[in-house]
């Protein structure tokens, strides 16, 4: 039997919902199914498993997780190399960036990443390879990683504008409640809300159109630290104009192409 681990990074508990439902795909398939959560996986587990699921949702300015996915994921880089992967992750109002460009930086170390169809069929092939079975592997010839986009906001009409992320180094443990009463207040003000805390610190995201309420609550627990600020409406603006730039590129491309049809017919 092959084995697979799913490892996952969720803020909502939108990638946690998709890294389960590629563990029952995967066990479906008739694999031994592991989902860990990537603060409990590092590159010396790489070598129990046949198979690796990475997941994480676009944050920020569409990127990676950085403070626990992405050092994880860095850390397992030169154990999968050669090693058949899978990507997956949840986006809300981008394009897909961070999914391209962490697709990009695991070819540049070497990894093999098989995610362009469902993760089912991925990791059937996966197993049949294991069990010694010939795998027609066009079946998985590459495309874009798959990307499941969960509660679409629209580009042009963005609630709460800025993209807050920052850390509260702790001065003492906070007791649960006083963490609920600081989700409520960041509820009150925007959404896209992860909070995630320790007795040392507590990671905070947010969208919101407000940073500075966010800050001064914040700053009554203690001092911040990488604190980032994005402002997606602009964002959005840089991506329609390099929409438009892309698309004038291409017709000036037809155009030129057709000219120099033109000149050959004429030509002949």
């Amino acid at each position: 039997m092959s084995k697979v681990a799913v490892v996952y990074w969720s803020g909502t508990g939108n990638t946690e919902e998709m890294a389960n439902k590629v563990a029952e795909g995967a066990k479906a398939a008739g694999a031994e199914v592991e989902v860990i959560s990537a603060d409990d996986f590092d590159g010396t587990d790489i070598s129990s498993f046949d198979g690796v699921a990475f997941g994480c949702p676009a944050m920020g300015d569409e990127v990676l997780e950085d403070t626990e996915f992405e050092p994880m994921f860095d850390g397992c880089k030169g154990a999968l190399k050669g090693k058949n992967i899978a990507l997956f992750g949840s986006y809300g109002w981008g394009d897909g960036e961070w999914m391209r460009n962490w697709e990009e930086s695991c070819k540049e170390a070497g990894v093999v990443i098989l995610a362009d169809r469902d993760v089912l069929e991925v990791f059937r092939g996966a197993i049949d390879g294991y069990h010694g079975k010939e795998v027609d592997y066009s079946q998985f010839e590459a495309a874009a990683p798959k990307i499941t986009k969960i509660s679409p906001q629209a580009e042009a009409d963005i609630k709460f504008g800025y993209c807050t992320e920052f850390i509260i180094l702790l001065e003492k443990p906070l007791p649960q409640d006083e963490i609920d009463r600081f989700r409520e207040f960041l509820d009150s003000i925007g959404d896209s809300i992860v909070l995630v805390a320790d007795d040392e610190i507590v990671k905070v995201h947010v969208h919101t159109n407000h940073p500075g309420q966010a800050f001064e609550r914040a700053l009554t627990y203690g001092q911040l630290s990488r604190m980032k600020i994005d402002n997606m409406r602009e964002e959005h603006q840089e991506k329609l104009i390099k929409d438009a730039e892309k698309l004038a590129k291409e017709q000036a491309e037809n155009k030129e192409h057709q000219r120099i049809m033109d000149l050959f017919r004429i030509r002949r």
